[in-house]
Parts: C-alpha cells; structure tokens; sequence
C-alpha cells in the first residue's frame, strides 16, 4: 500500500530507488509487488529448463546410439546393443520431456504474472488520474517505452471492453478511459459534489430540501435542523392536550 495515494500499487525499481506506479512518489525497495520483476523467475526457471531439456534430449540419444554402435561392434547379432541403449534413450526421451513442457509451463506462468503485474499498476494509475490516462502516463510510470505502453492499454482495452474504452481528445490525441474509476459531474444546479442539496425528513409536515450552494449551504443547515425542532416541538405539544 502506498503511503502517499493510499492505492495498493505495484512498484518500479528506477536504480536503487523505487516509485509508486499510481502516483510516481518514492517509496522503499521491495515494499511493494515489484512490477519490473514479476514473473522474472520464473521465465527465467523457464528458459534454464528448456534448454537442459534439449541438452538432455540430445546428449541422452546421442549416448544411446554410440553405446548401441559400440556394442553391435563387440557383440555383433546379440541382444547386448538393444538391452543397453533402449532404455538409454527412453530415460533421456522422458526426462527431456519432462523438462521441456515444464520449462513452458514455468514461462506461460511467469507471462501471465508479469502482465498481472501491469495491468494493476495500469488500472491503479487511472484510479489516481481520475479514469483518463494517456500512453505516455503509461510509459512514465511503469518506465517501459512509449510504443510498449501503447501496445499495453491497446490490449488492455481489447480484452477487457467493459472497463477500458478508447477516446480521441481535441488535439487529436489517444486517450484511455476507465469509467469505474472517472469523476462524477457536479450536482444538481453546479454545485459541487458533495455539497448536493440534502433531503431532510421532518417529523410531521412537508418534506424540505437544505440549500445546494455558496455561503448559504450551513445558513440553510441550520434554518432546516430549526424547523425540523419546531415541527417535534409542535407535535409534543398536540400529544400533550
């Protein structure tokens, strides 16, 4: 969580600094999910895998096949030949492949976390923009090129339409909106949000509604809370005869 936005976003690693990716303020080393490394080591795990198990695969049958070579020569029309490079090769066949669709699988994981990773600290940086934000907000704040970032939010908003959509401004440049996280209009009347008129319901009589703007707003807060003690204060006294 950072300390600054409060938004629960990845961090990037700039040299020995880190930044928040929702507000670009510093924030300690590894106190957050790392965006430059997700999925790192496991791609990496992946890649070692694969090639041991091309090593494996062809050291493996190219063993088998000399060791059969050489005891054909020694033991030629025997069994030797067969009984020892089979099983050779079918040990080197299965371990081979055991490493190779393990190696995939490790870097299909680490993909898919690596791009997990960016698209939390996409979706944190819209939150903090007010649900507008540009490639180059994406480049500067996951520190990716401006072509990847672009590449990004275009996938972003392939794959998730609902919750991703794409605008043109004025000056003709790209823009990607997030509508759960953009800012609502102002109230009823301009008055600005949170400073909307606020239906008091009186005991008896009818329903009024407090001031919506200006200087007025407390003035009428308390004429209301006023009125509304008359109306009880009139309804005790009608209990009372």
């Amino acid at each position: 969580m950072c300390p600054h936005c409060g938004k629960n976003a990845p961090i990037v690693h700039r040299g020995l600094t880190a930044t928040c990716t929702a507000c670009g303020k510093a924030r300690l080393p590894m106190s957050g999910r790392p965006m430059d490394l997700a999925g790192k080591p496991s791609q990496v795990g992946g890649t070692v895998a694969r090639v041991f198990g091309w090593v494996v695969l062809i050291g493996g049958l190219s063993l088998a096949l000399l060791f059969g070579l050489l005891l054909a020569a020694i033991f030629p029309g025997t069994l030797a030949p067969w009984v020892v490079s089979l099983p050779i090769g079918f040990a080197s066949l299965a371990t081979a492949m055991l490493l190779l669709f393990g190696g995939r699988k490790l870097r299909e994981s680490g993909a898919a976390a690596e791009q997990g990773a960016r698209n939390q600290a996409l979706f944190s940086l819209a939150q903090n923009r007010g649900g507008i934000v540009t490639a180059r907000d994406a480049s500067n704040a996951l520190a990716i090129p401006l072509e990847q970032a672009d590449a990004l939010l275009t996938e972003l908003a392939k794959s998730r339409p609902d919750e991703v959509g794409v605008e043109v401004s004025d000056q003709g440049e790209i823009l990607y909106t997030f509508p759960g996280f953009q800012r609502r209009p102002a109230g009823p009347g301009g008055s600005p949000p949170g400073k909307a008129g606020r239906f008091v319901p009186p005991e008896t009589g009818p329903a009024r509604v407090a001031a919506t703007d200006g200087s007025d707003w407390q003035q009428a807060e308390i004429e209301a809370q006023a009125a509304e003690e008359a109306d009880q204060a009139r309804w005790r006294k009608e209990r009372t005869r």
